[in-house]
């Protein structure tokens, strides 16, 4: 499904806000990525400790009665390793930005968060790349935070 889906003309943009900050995000037919910050700064890219954590996509809950929505905050780094201090440091960040939402993170060093429930099979503004081996794959580390037990914790799998 993803093959097919990177293939397929596309055409999409996306504009994000937060705070003072604006970005445009768009992808034309060839399949080609681009960005634009419209004011200040990115607000998909959070520095931590002189990396860039770069968000990739933003998925919210059904509303539902007597229950929280939730908010899952997908984000891509280069870092030569994830830690829990560093999930710790962007879950304080997003916290704020999503008040009275229950806020969870998942970091990995590829946008491919193949058994993330709330993520795309494909996300037309990530670039598209060929679908990884299960070799590959399996490699693949992520880092997932949240406040599963009252309080912010980090697991590594």
């Amino acid at each position: 499904m993803y093959d097919l889906a990177a293939q397929t003309p596309n055409e999409v943009a996306e504009m994000i806000s937060i705070g003072d900050n604006a970005v445009l995000r768009m992808r034309d037919a060839s399949g080609k990525v681009t960005r634009k910050v419209l004011t200040a700064k990115d607000p998909l890219i959070i520095p931590v400790q002189n990396v860039q954590f770069e968000i990739v996509y933003i998925a919210f809950s059904p509303p539902g009665l007597y229950v929280q929505q939730s908010i899952s905050v997908y984000i891509q780094t280069a870092a030569a390793s994830l830690s829990v201090e560093t999930g710790l440091e962007l879950l304080r960040r997003l916290d704020p930005i999503f008040p009275g939402f229950a806020v969870a993170v998942a970091v990995q060093h590829d946008a491919w968060f193949i058994y993330e429930p709330g993520y795309p099979f494909f996300n037309p503004l990530t670039e598209t790349l060929p679908s990884p081996t299960p070799e590959e794959y399996n490699k693949t580390q992520t880092l997932t935070c949240g406040h599963w037990t009252g309080s912010a914790t980090c697991g590594l799998q």
